[in-house]
This record gives C-alpha cells, sequence and structure tokens, in this order.
C-alpha cells in the first residue's frame, strides 16, 4: 500500500511544481538521507535523476528520482474545491482525537495538498526507492507546509507543524515539530542529529566529489 503524506494549508500555495522541484535541487540530500546507511552512496544518483512530470500545477504532478523510470515515484494531489477540502477535514476528524492544536489549526485550511509515495517494492533497489521516496517526500512536505503554514500528516498519523523559518537548512534551526506525541519512523529519520551519522553523511559527500563513489552503482533487479 502507498504511504501518504498529507499537508493541510491555512493559505493557498503559490509555488509551482517547478519550485518545489527546485528546493529539493537545491537541498543537502547527503544530511536528509544520514538515516539511510548504508545507501549513502546513491544520492549522487537520486540527485541527477530529480525531475518533475506537470501541468499547469501542482496536483498530478509527479516528481521522479531514479533512473531508468521506476516506480515508485511521488505524485502530488492538491484539492482546493471548499466540498472537497471540508470532505478531508471530516474524513480525519472522525479517523482520530486530534490535539488541540491541531484542532485549532485545521479550522482555517483553505486546501489540502497530499503527496503519494508509490507502491513499495521487494529487494534492495526497493529499500534504496523507498528510503530516498521517504526523504525527498517529507522535504517537499516541509517546504511546501512552511509556504502555506500548514499542518502535515505523516504515514503513521503523526501530526507536525514547521518550526521557525521553514527554509531548506540542515541547521537545525528549522527542523518540525511534533503537534502530538508521536514517534514516527519517517519523522525520525528527518529529525536526526546523530553526529555519527551526519559524520558519515559528511564522508560519503567527501568521496562523491572526489569521485570515489559509484554514480551508477549495481544493483539487483526489483521484484514486485
Amino acid at each position: 500500500m502507498a504511504a501518504w503524506i498529507t499537508i493541510y494549508a491555512r493559505e493557498p500555495t503559490a509555488l509551482s511544481p517547478a519550485d518545489v522541484l527546485a528546493a529539493l535541487q537545491a537541498a543537502d540530500l547527503y544530511d536528509l538521507s544520514a538515516e539511510l546507511d548504508p545507501y549513502w552512496q546513491f544520492v549522487g544518483k537520486v540527485a541527477e535523476a530529480l525531475r518533475m512530470d506537470a501541468g499547469a500545477g501542482l496536483d498530478g504532478a509527479c516528481l521522479h528520482y531514479w533512473e531508468p523510470e521506476l516506480q515508485p515515484m511521488i505524485r502530488f494531489h492538491r484539492w482546493v474545491e471548499p466540498e472537497r477540502v471540508a470532505e478531508e477535514l471530516s474524513r480525519v476528524r472522525d479517523n482520530a482525537r486530534l490535539d488541540p492544536e491541531v484542532e485549532a489549526g485545521l479550522v482555517g485550511v483553505v486546501e489540502v495538498i497530499a503527496l503519494e509515495l508509490g507502491e513499495p517494492m521487494s529487494g534492495e533497489l526497493g529499500a534504496v526507492l523507498e528510503g530516498f521516496g521517504a526523504v525527498l517526500g517529507w522535504e517537499a512536505a516541509r517546504v511546501l507546509a512552511h509556504a502555506t503554514h500548514g499542518f502535515v500528516k505523516d504515514p503513521e498519523d503523526g501530526w507536525w507543524r514547521v518550526d521557525g523559518q521553514g527554509n531548506s537548512s540542515n541547521s537545525g534551526e528549522h527542523d518540525i515539530s511534533p503537534c502530538e506525541r508521536t514517534d514516527s519512523r519517517l519523522c525520525r529519520a528527518r529529525r536526526s542529529r546523530n553526529p555519527r551519522r551526519r559524520q558519515g553523511a559528511d564522508d560519503v559527500r567527501r568521496r562523491a566529489s572526489r569521485g570515489r563513489v559509484p554514480t551508477q552503482p549495481s544493483l539487483p533487479a526489483v521484484t514486485s
């Protein structure tokens, strides 16, 4: 089953698919993927493959991050019609008891943006694609939530908001803060500041800059 990250936006988003892609390209993927050990070696391949297929807006846009093109990709959905927004809000309220901060924030929601991370696949390549899909999806959600002053619901029904300026910083000053005491696996990976992980990411970054990390690694064929 596909994992979903949903942004409940309190302001209309002015970001285009190209804006989201630019933010991901500017992000430090070595740091963001620090919890994906031993898959750091694929950061360069993922960065080179990043592209967005899109029409007029975010709704229906697809982010690709692997070549040759494989599933899963990240598909964007955007709902702005008042009836559909009300339906999404009703669904989330019916399914769980919300934290008061979340409940108060949802009162002002004007649109809903959902990121569909795609169906998981088996094998080592499947693990690589699923891991980087979570990293990229979470970073895209963070960017969109900051732009719309929105709340984020993760695949495990944890609620999050963007803290501080919300820019693409790996300093820890603008991280995502939990609105509930929910320790999501996806969010743990984003929040990690483990010095050993960070040092490892720095080592891989240096090796990549010297051409010592393969850009076309060999992996077994994916199986469904």
